[in-house]
């Protein structure tokens, strides 16, 4: 066999797709898909999940402890939050 019936062989081998190569396309654009998926989550929901637990812990934090409520009593615009999330019970008519 020459150099040029094995170059002829070897492009019709060529020629034939790969079976593992016909959804290749497909698989990449889901895994795509799912990567921009966790990429949103990662970037709008863990923020707000630790917003939501900075806020949660304010809130105790301020009915709980006396001391912290006095500190941030002092502050500007935290002491008007900390007079909102305060909780006092209602007297008793």
């Amino acid at each position: 066999m020459n150099r040029n019936d094995e170059y002829i062989n070897i492009l019709s081998q060529l020629e034939d797709t790969p079976v593992k190569l016909d959804y290749t396309c497909d698989r990449a654009l889901a895994r795509y898909k799912e990567h921009k998926r966790r990429r949103i989550k990662q970037t709008f929901l863990v923020p707000l999940l630790v917003l939501v637990l900075i806020c949660a812990v304010f809130t105790v934090l301020v009915n709980i402890s006396p001391v912290f409520a006095s500190a941030v009593d002092a502050l500007p615009f935290i002491g008007k939050l900390a007079e909102l999330v305060s909780y006092t019970p209602l007297p008793f008519p």
